[in-house]
């Protein structure tokens, strides 16, 4: 007879869900040098230099994935017993939920100081160390400005994530192997919260687990919805988990989806977190993650100090346990304010440490279809081969205002609605075939994408922002924005 597991052994006060329930190998875990790390990254890195409410941890938020995974795993088995259509599926068992729960706890055990501003520089030294004939990286545009913008377009390691890390992580860290237990004995947690499979045989069933912490209807983004939005003040977070769970059940394959009668609060979630990128890419944030970024880089290729930019040096950093534990947000500002840098560099350094925002000098929005080659943006009419357009409108522009091109940076984020359909059209990958969103429409269960619904058309557009950035001399008056983008749109 299967054990049964205590869900209740302790619990936790939480300002979003309240009271969170916790398995005692969950205590243990949480009480790991490793995990308790996590208190000291900010789940939204730069972004309370924006909103100053915005300081809640990697922490919090991993508490909140979990309670939220045992909230749908809870929903989906009194949903079962409800249906009486044959469609729904075995469930699952105390051990399973064990997992499921615990790789929801652990999704973010890797992630890295400032959030992602200190992966992108980590992944773009380890790329520059491959061979270049290998088609891993991401690539990057044949123009440059300056130093800013080679780290905006910088091509980047594919393979190398926080998620990879975390999943090493949880084969080479003590604490966690020893308060995981038998529950990772096969190293499932970390193929849980990566959304991989070790072999076909497990790959339904790991994707059955993996579904509810990466897809598009997730905890982990149900967590960070609500409470990004209540720490940073926006509004457009608060989605109804509790109709949504209501309406949340398993097909025969295991697979979530949400009945009919709750696509209206499904089409909001969605639309939600579209909107919550006002947050998380607003245009002041972007600009201080990119020099972020540049920083970073530059200490990596820096003589004058050490920080790590590989796995190799991160794997060595993560054997000392005060090390490592010292490996969080105050490691980058420890480091940054040590750093012996140039001149110009040092215009960067400063710019964080000061809290002096990069210019925004212009912006283009444009909504694109996924599928579709892109198109030349405003940007990129103006530079080909490297060189500015022949008749000179944009250097004037900058001569005129005594702009320095080496101080130039275009940015591009792209904002997605359900992330998952353009690649399940093409046929990228099967996996990805768990993460859609599906509805149980006519006792028929269909993806989202396939039914009536304004996602239908959504999920195959991006909205595309390009910024174009300048990082000014601090000696010199600042420079008037308004008439700089007035005079750029007057020459593009």
């Amino acid at each position: 007879m299967a054990t049964k597991i205590d869900f209740n052994y302790k619990t936790i006060n939480d300002p979003i869900h309240g009271t969170i329930r916790l398995s005692r190998t969950e205590v243990k875990v949480i009480e790991t040098p490793t995990f308790q790390r996590l208190r000291r990254l900010k789940q939204l890195g730069l972004a309370d230099f924006v909103f100053p409410g915005a300081t809640h941890s990697r922490f919090a938020h991993s508490l909140g994935v979990l309670h939220i995974v045992s909230r749908m795993l809870k929903a989906v088995e009194h949903n079962q017993k409800l249906q009486k259509n044959g469609i729904c599926g075995r469930g699952f068992t105390d051990k399973e939920r064990q997992k499921i729960r615990l790789a929801a706890l652990l999704h973010d055990i890797g992630h890295f100081p400032l959030s992602h501003a200190m992966e992108q520089p980590i992944r773009r030294a380890l790329f520059e160390k491959d061979d270049p004939s290998e088609p891993k990286g991401k690539g990057r545009r044949n123009w440059l400005l300056g130093p800013l913008d080679e780290t905006s377009q910088a091509q980047v390691d594919e393979q190398f994530s926080h998620e990879s890390f975390g999943q090493t992580l949880l084969q080479k860290r003590r604490d966690l192997k020893d308060a995981l237990g038998k529950f990772n004995e096969n190293g499932e947690i970390g193929w849980i919260f990566t959304g991989d499979y070790v072999s076909d045989e497990k790959k339904e069933l790991l994707n059955s687990y993996s579904q509810f912490i990466t897809g598009t209807l997730d905890a982990d983004r149900m967590d960070f919805l609500l409470r990004d939005a209540k720490s940073s003040g926006f509004a457009f977070g608060n989605i109804d988990l509790d109709y949504l769970l209501e309406n949340l059940c398993v097909d025969k394959h295991n697979r979530l989806y949400v009945d009919y009668k709750g696509v209206n609060a499904l089409e909001h979630y969605i639309t939600a977190r579209y909107f919550s990128y006002n947050v998380t890419y607003h245009k002041t944030v972007m600009g201080f993650e990119l020099l972020a970024k540049h920083a970073y880089y530059q200490m990596l290729k820096s003589k004058s100090i050490s920080v790590p930019g590989s796995e190799i040096d991160l794997l060595e950093l993560a054997k000392n346990d005060n090390n490592f534990a010292e490996f969080t947000d105050e490691y980058f500002w420890k480091h940054l304010r040590s750093w012996r840098t140039t001149h110009s560099n040092k215009w960067v350094r400063d710019s964080l440490l000061l809290r002096r925002p990069l210019s925004l000098l212009d912006e283009e929005r444009r909504v694109v279809e996924i599928l579709e080659h892109d198109s030349p943006d405003q940007f990129e009419r103006l530079k080909e081969n490297n060189q500015f357009a022949d008749r000179g409108s944009f250097g004037n522009v900058l001569d005129r205002f005594g702009l320095d091109r080496k101080c130039l940076a275009v940015l591009t984020t792209n904002q997605k609605f359900e992330k998952y359909a353009a690649s399940v059209r093409r046929g990228e990958s099967p996996k990805k075939e768990w993460q859609l969103c599906r509805v149980m429409i006519d006792d028929k269960v269909r993806p989202l994408v396939d039914i009536p619904s304004i996602i239908k058309k959504l999920a195959y557009f991006k909205v595309e922002i390009r910024r174009l950035y300048y990082l000014q001399d601090p000696t010199k008056p600042r420079i008037d924005r308004r008439q700089i983008r007035k005079a750029l749109r007057g020459a593009l």
